[in-house]
């Protein structure tokens, strides 16, 4: 069977496909990456609790489904990566902690799983890592060897890329977790574990709770909206709501905490920030740079933020170079 594809228009052969894989809050989203490339993508809904297992036999039928596409099935790919939103141990591909989604993960083999279903190798890594690896290879992260990623979702993820390395620590949990380090102690909100956190203070989950507990949320535009969403919570700020200009401004302050704590724990000289939020970029921008540039004082002329630039591709291209490194052939 050949181990290299052609690229659509004749021409010479590329190397080998990779299947990607990125289990997000309310998407899993996949594909097949060559090249530095999504050649082809999907996304199928989360069920949320119904843990990861119940989802296999779905998204392998997705799979095999997007590969004849292309002619292609999963067996003649070079490996399958895996990106999930929890602690994962990528030198022996397991979840070794899980934060209130796909908490079954531990408890699974998804490398056996694959070796049953098409025989091939398998990596796994957490999703915002993945996202750092390709905005470092392929997007805002290049010429850079000193970044720090946050990802702006239905949770709040973080990664480090230190020297030209990417930062795992002894229990591969080193740079992962800035958006769980609590940044206020007053918080009296239910919010469980997360309690005082970011992703407690300003992560797509919390927000719907963040905006009915505001006293003035009854008498706000937001109590006319069904959908309380950041795109929802902006648009009512940009139209002079006070409430909204009030959730926004805390949730930015929040945001801008993260990012400070990452610059002075791992000294980066770039912070990109991804996540579907930054659609609304020109917003958003700004007002972190000001609030960075409050905090950090002079050295924050040494420190630039930027919005990644792969959006929705961004764990899915991190796949390919994870795999190939892996495998100890990095592209």
């Amino acid at each position: 069977m050949s181990h290299c594809v052609r690229h659509d228009d004749g021409s010479a052969p590329f190397p080998t496909p990779v299947l990607a894989c990125d289990f997000g809050g309310t998407w899993i989203k996949f594909g097949w990456v060559r090249n530095g490339k999504v050649l082809v993508q999907d996304r199928l809904r989360v069920l949320y609790g119904a843990g990861l297992a119940k989802q296999l036999p779905q998204l392998k039928a997705a799979f095999e489904e997007l590969g004849l596409r292309m002619g292609l099935h999963p067996r003649d790919a070079a490996g399958i990566v895996f990106g999930l939103p929890c602690i994962v141990d990528f030198a022996r591909n397991r979840v070794e902690q899980t934060f209130d989604k796909f908490t079954d993960a531990t408890k699974l083999n998804l490398s056996a799983w694959v070796r049953r279903a098409w025989g091939i190798p398998t990596a796994m890594e957490n999703d915002a890592r993945m996202a750092l690896v390709a905005e470092w290879r392929h997007g805002a992260g290049r010429g850079c060897q000193n970044a720090v990623m946050v990802t702006l979702g239905t949770g709040v993820g973080t990664a480090v890329l230190l020297e030209g390395k990417i930062l795992r620590g002894q229990r591969y949990q080193a740079g992962n977790l800035g958006g769980i380090v609590v940044i206020n102690y007053d918080a009296r909100h239910p919010a469980g574990c997360f309690q005082g956190t970011a992703e407690g203070e300003a992560s797509s989950h919390a927000l719907p709770g963040i905006i009915r507990r505001h006293p003035g949320y009854k008498k706000s535009m937001l109590a006319d909206e069904t959908d309380l969403t950041f795109a929802t919570l902006i648009a009512c700020a940009s139209r002079r709501d006070k409430v909204s200009r009030e959730i926004f401004e805390r949730v930015l302050d929040a945001w801008s905490a993260v990012m400070v704590n990452m610059v002075r724990s791992f000294d980066a000289e770039r912070v990109i920030v991804g996540g579907g939020i930054m659609k609304a970029a020109d917003v958003i921008l700004p007002a972190l740079r000001k609030r960075m540039k409050r905090h950090l004082g002079p050295s924050a002329r040494h420190v630039e933020i930027v919005t990644g630039r792969l959006g929705d591709h961004a764990a899915l291209l991190g796949a390919e170079w994870l795999l190939w490194d892996k495998l100890g052939q990095r592209k």
